[in-house]
């Protein structure tokens, strides 16, 4: 079975777990655990959303 590769394209506003850490992502993830859970989308909204965007033909080097 062949491995799966993480994808080349991603939008780095939005992928950000794939998106090496430094001190801003750091910080962004330590503020988007402090978002009221009832103010996000579930997983599985998101993930649908994520998905729509890396097969965009739109997206080139993370941007729309």
């Amino acid at each position: 079975m062949p491995e799966e590769k993480e994808p080349l394209r991603y939008c780095r506003k939005c992928m950000i777990r794939n998106i090496e850490e430094d001190a801003f992502f750091r910080d962004l993830h330590a503020y988007l655990n402090t978002i009221d859970e009832s103010q996000k989308v579930s997983d599985e909204v998101y993930e649908h959303r994520l998905n729509f965007c890396m097969n965009c033909d739109e997206l080139v080097f993370g941007m729309c």
